[in-house]
């Protein structure tokens, strides 16, 4: 009956941590802040992976418990043994390669000529196909430094 519940509950726990973040969602702390906004034109975006820093070792820990239960409930004696031990690394393997993936996120790298003749680069959460080649666009950094470049 433990190992039951304790199995629901590591999966409950992974499934609460597939969850996905939208970059459209605006923490209170970032409300009523001044931003200086520059207009340009983009040159040039580009897809690419943000990977958040995230060194915390819940994927790697949380696979070593489920993969421990799981082999534990393999064979008897010395064999059950083994299974808890061997379920635990793997599970502990495949728990991290879990974590890794889900420390991802798809960015944009935007390219932009400013109206001040300056250029500059942008990477930020969000795609390529919400930008093309000769678009205005307006470059807003807040006080703290974010930068964030958005279709006109």
């Amino acid at each position: 009956m433990f190992k039951k519940i304790t199995l629901a509950a590591l999966i409950s726990a992974t499934l609460v941590a597939c969850t996905t973040d939208n970059s459209n969602v605006v923490s209170s702390n970032q409300m009523q802040r001044a931003q200086t906004v520059s207009y340009g034109t983009l040159v040039n975006a580009e897809d690419i992976v943000i990977r958040t820093d995230g060194s915390a070792p819940v994927g790697a820990i949380g696979g070593a418990v489920l993969g421990g239960v799981l082999g534990n409930s393999i064979g008897g004696g010395r064999g059950r043994n083994i299974g808890t031990a061997a379920g635990a690394v793997g599970g502990a393997m495949a728990g991290n390669a879990v974590q890794n993936q889900m420390n991802r996120q798809a960015g944009v790298r935007v390219e932009v000529r400013l109206d001040s003749g300056n250029t500059m680069i942008n990477e930020q959460p969000g795609s390529a196909s919400q930008f093309r080649a000769g678009q205005r666009v307006a470059v807003s950094t807040a006080s703290n430094g974010i930068t964030t470049v958005l279709p006109r």
